[in-house]
């Protein structure tokens, strides 16, 4: 058993990176003290509920208040569970996720819900206080939990990720007889994504001036290769590379885009999110990409993944759709990695969930799969084969923000630049007074980008269906269900060759 607890924690450590790990010194607890980190666990998790700032990017286990879970991980196969290295990095990795989101969670405390709980905490001063005091209770339970008999079998039947789609709104909206037009709607859609990404970049039509960002903080001449990048760094129990906070980032550089945006108006500038008056709102300013990494499967196999996420003060202008118009907008582009480290896969959609869409390499494909009564699968361009050598280039149009072109492009010599920063920032974003707030709230919903198409969409069973959301929550299917996270979304996409 002691054996079992060292490789736990040395697996804990791997996944970590060049993160904070856990106090790995920190002795079994004795039951006391056990009762007691549970007794802390519980009070802070009251208040984070109570105050509504529950980190919902990944999602608690049901009677084990030291793990966290995602899609990826609930989804881990059999035959993986049956290796010992797996298991251990599957335990340790929701372990990691439970750290990470109390951090969040402690520092998105109001003021007044944070009083009221360290009012009955004993030796708790600051917020780190108390992070440091749940991160090394959350430790002391875990530890002890692995003393448990089968405690992987008791974890997975305790996960429950919750569906983005609400089957009695399906029922009492009369899915099956308003699904038929809302899918007639959405195949005329496709089809115009499919006509732009068949014209040549230059006969797009535009209306206003373009407008081209480019990542900074790494020259071309710097960017690193992926590929090498995989052969030189430590794998994980499922093959996956284990990257420091630093190759992260050059990784993220490396593969970011290029945005040819047809800019309009204000509207159309990519930039950084702030709270603003009590507001969630986009400085234009500061263009910045944020980007997290993520896990999917790609033929069956685990696969790193990185996403890129802009923002826009509004979805405005003659191209939207009166019905899509609001506050803030954005759209997300995702890179799979195959097991070399070689790109495989880029999708895109809107924040919302929306007009989500497949590039594949055009060598791995075999076909689609047609879902049954559902809309084929929208794959309107294959991944360029110069990519990514040559830096992808993606045209953006005015207002309704939609790629309309995938290419490659060379340096340009007039470019805006926009800084990469960590997705999680917008977990955890300071307003003007310096109290840190999520900018999504515990449904994964963006605060104040509400649109009218809930009213309209009732029936497909979406719950603030249109609104901005936070990673873990896109559902990406107005007909039928899927889910951006889930891991094996490509795998029931695309038979391979």
């Amino acid at each position: 058993m002691k054996r079992v607890i060292f490789l736990l924690i040395a697996a804990l450590l791997m996944i970590t990176g060049c993160r904070t790990p856990p106090n790995t010194a920190v002795p079994l607890a004795p039951l006391s003290n056990i009762e007691k980190c549970r007794q802390l666990l519980s009070l802070v998790d009251r208040a984070v509920t109570k105050a509504a700032a529950t980190d919902t990017a990944v999602f608690r286990v049901e009677g084990y208040p030291y793990l966290r879970a995602s899609r990826f991980l609930a989804g881990i196969t059999p035959e993986e569970m049956n290796s010992d290295a797996v298991v251990q990095w599957w335990l340790a990795h929701m372990h990691q996720l439970d750290l990470e989101a109390r951090e969040k969670e402690i520092l998105n405390l109001g003021n007044h819900h944070y009083q009221q709980l360290v009012n009955q905490c004993e030796g708790v001063g600051d917020r780190r206080d108390l992070i440091a005091l749940t991160r090394e209770c959350s430790h002391h339970l875990f530890i002890h939990a692995l003393q448990t008999p089968g405690l992987a079998a008791h974890v997975q039947k305790a996960i429950a990720i919750p569906d983005e789609y609400r089957s009695w709104r399906r029922v009492v909206g009369l899915y099956p007889l308003l699904a038929l037009p809302v899918a007639y709607a959405s195949a005329n859609a496709f089809d115009g994504f499919r006509a732009w990404h068949a014209m040549p970049p230059e006969d797009i039509p535009t209306i206003g001036a373009p407008v081209v960002y480019c990542p900074g903080g790494i020259t071309d001449n710097e960017r690193l290769d992926p590929s090498a990048l995989y052969r030189k760094v430590p794998k994980d129990a499922l093959g996956l590379p284990r990257l420091t906070s630093r190759e992260e980032y050059r990784l993220a550089n490396a593969l970011a885009p290029v945005i040819d945006q047809d800019t309009v108006a204000g509207y159309d500038r990519i930039g950084s999110v702030q709270w603003h008056n009590g507001n969630v709102t986009v400085a234009p300013q500061r263009a910045t990409g944020y980007f997290y990494f993520s896990y999917g499967r790609f033929d069956h196999q685990p696969s790193l993944q990185i996403n890129y996420v802009f923002w826009y003060s509004h979805r405005a202008g003659d191209n939207a759709p009166w019905i899509e118009r609001g506050r803030l907008d954005g759209f997300t582009i995702r890179i799979s990695l195959d097991p070399t480290g070689q790109p495989v896969m880029l999708d895109i959609m809107n924040n919302c969930g929306c007009y989500h869409f497949f590039i594949p390499d055009y060598a791995r494909i075999g076909s689609l799969k047609t879902p049954f009564m559902g809309l084929d699968p929208l794959v309107p361009a294959w991944l360029p084969e110069q990519f990514p050598d040559h830096r992808l280039s993606l045209t953006v149009n005015s207002g309704w923000h939609q790629v309309q072109h995938i290419g490659v492009t060379e340096p340009h010599a007039t470019v805006t630049f926009y800084a990469l920063r960590p997705y999680r920032e917008l977990e955890m974003l300071p307003d003007e007074s310096g109290q840190h707030r999520s900018i999504f709230d515990p449904e994964g919903i963006v605060w104040g980008s509400g649109r009218i198409e809930p009213i309209l969409f009732f029936s497909m069973g979406i719950p603030d269906v249109g609104s901005m959301r936070q990673r873990g929550h896109h559902a990406i299917k107005l007909v039928g269900r899927a889910h951006f996270d889930h891991p094996g979304l490509f795998d029931e996409t695309f038979t391979y060759r």
